[in-house]
């Protein structure tokens, strides 16, 4: 139970403000205020300073800590012996943990691991893993510990026992007392400087703060404030201390290098510092409501109603983690069998950090309209951003196969058309149709032959065309196109003069032949003619190659 003396305090002043305020751009900073006599807590937009949500909790809040990554809030409910957790993200409770009985302060220490609750009638400390959300261990104090901080490296907890004029330090690697400090009379509030150099503790009764040195544990100045000090708050940048005076209505500055009062700030209310030191939050226990002051011009600049008898005993203000921008367009279209490369993964973010690619860069996707591909955004800052994520749609259209097909060689009229002419290759399988068929028999002149594909996977490709000419000859033009080749090779010096002269004496003659319809001996004319070239092919004389093309042209004569 909150004794006279603390509820006389508290009805001044209201419970005093700790902040813990996180710098970032772009970022939310959001403030919890629990409401002692409403069950609530509520949240306020800094931003704005409105409220934002309010979150149903215990019976009695009282302390408040936001963990430093800003996911998780921990508030100790007095009358029911628990700690809520909150979610930041949904401002939802995801857990309640039975701690000691009236639990006052809760701090988090900076890896976010432990949560420290100060149990004011059972006269220690319970350990949560903040990872398990479980009790891990229960450190012994004093009487009636009220507040509870931690030193920046974690190392260190010290809580105010109000029972016994003193402060405990716990070593929280191992959660044993290592050391204890005398204070004055009633210390409630406790805060600790940036650089872990020095902390402050409020002596309620002796109307006064301690300066510890955290080297020594020895107290360097003990400073008058106003009448009632209850909670103290240090400024970030850890120049200037501030704390409640509950009887004389005033708020103490304290310069934190010589320990002196610089200045009296007129409020009757608790005290919440930002970062950059241009406002403070005031807890109004009596109105219920948080006052907005500029520390400026020292005026209130709003008042926000909250919830029935509003607490905030801890560090309670966070910036949320900011979900990043991913900047990412649908791609152009791509043809089937274009790999996924840096053109179509092209996502860009906000801030640093890594983007991972589903399906990866390099992947060969099927044909097929708005097929998704996701990009998962890992920051390098994730205490301060969240992962994010995104979609674009990519449309893969089916590819044409290609067709490769050259121009065949002249035919001799009568032969009919066969895979020697109807022979188109495709890029894929599939089959062909050809038009003219094959079997077809082509008149003298010169033809286009036309192809039409069909590949076997028609979901990933199109169907393709494809066409090609061929010249029809009469036997006497396919002879006189033969005459024609050898002199050519003659002319580079590939065949001599003396061997050409029998071969294109059988081709006059088989012209002769068939100009005067003597087929049979144009027939056997054209055979002497193979002959001979094979005995040339043989003997070296002529290339294989530049023979077999002049056997061909015989053989379609006779065949024709």
């Amino acid at each position: 139970m909150i004794n006279k003396h603390k509820l006389y305090s508290i009805t001044l002043m209201s419970a005093a403000i700790l902040l813990m305020l996180i710098s970032i751009a772009g970022a939310a900073q959001i403030a919890y205020i629990p409401n002692f006599g409403s069950n609530t807590v509520s949240i306020i937009d800094t931003g704005t300073d409105t409220i934002a949500a309010t979150v149903n909790v215990g019976s009695n809040p009282f302390g408040v800590a936001v963990a430093p990554d800003g996911k998780t809030v921990y508030v100790t409910n007095m009358y029911n012996n628990t700690t809520s957790i909150i979610d930041t993200a949904t401002n939802m409770v995801t857990a309640t943990v039975k701690v000691g009985f009236d639990p006052y302060g809760v701090t988090v220490t900076p890896d976010g691991k432990k949560a420290y609750v100060a149990n004011s009638n059972d006269n220690n400390v319970s350990v949560i893993d903040t990872g398990t959300d479980n009790i891990i261990s229960t450190a012994i104090v004093g009487p009636h510990p009220f507040g509870v901080a931690i030193t920046p490296d974690g190392k260190t907890a010290y809580v105010t026992n109000s029972g016994t004029n003193t402060i405990s330090e716990i070593n929280t690697s191992t959660n044993s007392i290592i050391g204890t400090v005398n204070v004055g009379t009633l210390p409630e509030g406790v805060a600790v400087t940036p650089d872990g150099t020095k902390i402050y503790v409020v002596n309620t009764q002796s109307n006064s703060v301690s300066a510890i040195n955290t080297s020594t544990n020895s107290i360097v100045a003990t400073v008058p404030v106003g009448e009632g000090p209850v909670e103290v708050a240090i400024i970030p940048d850890g120049k200037t201390a501030y704390m409640t005076n509950g009887g004389t209505n005033t708020v103490s500055e304290i310069n934190t290098s010589t320990n002196s009062i610089i200045g009296t700030v007129i409020y009757p209310n608790g005290i919440a510092i930002t970062k950059d030191g241009t406002k403070i939050y005031v807890a109004n226990y009596g109105s219920n409501t948080v006052s907005v002051i500029n520390t400026s011009t020292n005026s209130i600049t709003t008042t926000i109603n909250v919830g029935n008898l509003p607490f905030a005993i801890g560090k309670f203000i966070a910036a949320l983690r900011v979900t990043p921008t991913i900047t990412w367009n649908n791609p152009a279209n791509i043809t089937y069998g274009t790999a996924l490369d840096d053109t179509q993964l092209d996502a860009t973010s906000s801030v640093p950090g890594t983007i991972i690619y589903t399906p990866p860069s390099g992947t060969l996707l099927s044909a097929g309209q708005n097929q998704q591909l996701n990009a998962t955004f890992t920051p390098t800052d994730n205490v301060n951003y969240t992962t994010a994520s995104a979609t674009v749609l990519i449309n893969v259209t089916p590819a044409t196969p290609a067709i490769s097909w050259k121009n065949p060689p002249d035919m001799v009229y009568g032969t009919k058309l066969s895979s020697n002419q109807l022979n188109a290759i495709p890029s894929v399988p599939g089959s062909f149709t050809y038009n003219p068929q094959a079997g077809t028999v082509l008149s003298v002149g010169t033809h286009t032959l036309t192809t039409s594909f069909k590949p076997k996977d028609t979901v990933d490709y199109t169907t393709a065309s494809a066409t090609t000419s061929i010249n029809v000859l009469t036997p006497v033009q396919e002879i006189n196109q033969m005459i024609t080749s050898i002199q050519k090779l003659v002319t580079s010096g590939t065949m001599s003069s003396g061997v050409s002269r029998p071969l294109i004496s059988e081709l006059n003659a088989a012209e002769s032949s068939l100009n005067s319809g003597q087929t049979n001996r144009a027939t056997t004319q054209l055979n002497i003619f193979i002959i001979e070239v094979k005995i040339y092919i043989d003997s070296g004389i002529l290339s294989q190659t530049n023979g077999q093309l002049l056997i061909n042209s015989a053989n379609s004569i006779i065949q024709a």
